[in-house]
């Protein structure tokens, strides 16, 4: 039993975008923020395609240099059935950031480097809420480094790749009520590797198709939080999932362009986590499901200087209600996105965008050893992710 709370409570806490409404964050630019992940494999409209779609890259020139900066914050407040202390909002103010640099090599390589992620997304209940037993805070920091190459085949066709290292660390508290301990705390970081591969059709200079792939990371996590008991040095091994994004561009005409994504997630493999101890190794089953995206979105030129950009997109839940925890309130949500970006001269463009991601209700029901039932529902949940951002040709 031990071993399964403390597993389930790491598990729950380790996605670098579990708590962005979904399972997935696509708040990587300002850009993006703005279109709901709309057309990310197929955009290739500046240095962020490497987060989306490395082969994007060909279509940048020179030297280009993007950052983005902004912040999450939102709602996510448990009303329980039988009353008492709910913890309040849940969810914690955390920043966002992200940099991106490509260098054209010549006209059919091109290399760049991204950084990007979430800082300092995190959850606390706070001392003395009814679910102490069962998580109380957490906070992660997360940054992923991708340096990246791409090549273009011909007119028509180019691919790329870049080479994932992701580091995270993990800050848990848990109030452990059934004659474990009065509190425990968790610290440790990873580096976790993987890679991911885009291509990209052109078929012609107003429509593209992007498809991308982002492998599967894993992430091993290990600390003392028995010092006299035999689940010592407890193991965790968490599997980041795989994903496949499909993309469209299409530009109408002078003033308008539309934009699509779908994508698949693995979150069952999420699901399924690795614990090691002295007491063994067994894989726990946390009841996940694997989940899809789609997106839409719409840009506007409304002036040379100006465009505007909005879309809409669904995702749905990776756990069913009756398995939902209040380790990991996620369920199914939409996100629409607005945004603006300006060009200050030929060289400079500025961005800004906001993105509403509702989660709606989402109810939990736990019953747990030595600790008591809990029940209730995350009412008209939601977040909001205001980003800005600069890019710079050289």
């Amino acid at each position: 039993m031990q071993q399964r709370l403390l597993s389930l409570m790491l598990a729950a806490l380790l996605s670098p975008s579990a708590m962005a409404g979904g399972l997935a964050l696509y708040e990587t630019s300002t850009a993006n923020s703005a279109l709901a992940n709309a057309g990310s494999a197929a955009r290739a409209q500046g240095a962020d395609t490497i987060a989306s779609n490395p082969a994007g890259m060909t279509k940048l020139e020179g030297t280009q240099l993007q950052v983005n900066g902004g912040v999450v914050y939102g709602d996510l407040e448990l009303d329980l059935d039988n009353g008492g202390n709910n913890g309040g909002n849940a969810l914690q103010t955390a920043p966002l950031g992200s940099l991106y640099l490509t260098h054209a090599i010549d006209d059919q390589w091109v290399a760049g480097i991204g950084v990007f992620g979430s800082h300092g997304l995190g959850i606390d209940y706070g001392d003395g809420w009814d679910g102490r037993g069962y998580t109380q805070s957490a906070k992660l920091t997360g940054i992923a480094f991708a340096p990246s190459l791409a090549y273009r085949i011909d007119s028509n066709w180019s691919v790329g790749a870049s080479l994932i290292a992701m580091n995270g660390s993990l800050e848990a508290s848990v109030d452990l009520t059934s004659g474990m301990g009065e509190g425990r705390e968790f610290s440790n970081s990873d580096w976790a590797y993987g890679a991911s591969f885009g291509v990209l059709y052109e078929l012609d200079q107003h429509s593209r198709i992007g498809l991308s792939y982002f492998s599967e990371l894993k992430w091993e996590l290990e600390d003392q939080l028995f010092p006299r008991a035999d689940v010592a040095g407890l193991g965790v091994e968490i599997m980041i999932p795989q994903t496949i994004t499909l993309s469209g561009y299409h530009q109408l005409n002078d003033q308008w362009a539309l934009l699509a994504s779908a994508n698949w997630q693995q979150w069952s493999r999420f699901g399924d986590i690795g614990v090691a101890s002295a007491m063994g190794s067994q894989t726990i089953d946390m009841n996940y499901k694997d989940t899809w995206h789609a997106s839409l979105g719409a840009q506007v030129d409304v002036t040379p200087a100006l465009r505007l950009s909005s879309g809409i997109g669904y995702d749905s839940s990776a756990v069913s209600d009756e398995y939902r925890t209040v380790m990991l309130p996620v369920g199914s949500g939409w996100r629409w996105g607005l945004g603006a970006s300006y060009q200050l001269s030929p060289a400079t463009k500025v961005e800004a965008s906001y993105t509403l991601a509702w989660l709606g209700d989402m109810p939990v029901d736990q019953d747990g050893i030595g600790r008591p039932h809990l029940s209730g529902s995350y009412n008209n949940s939601y977040l909001n992710f205001f980003n800005i951002g600069v890019q710079h040709q050289f």
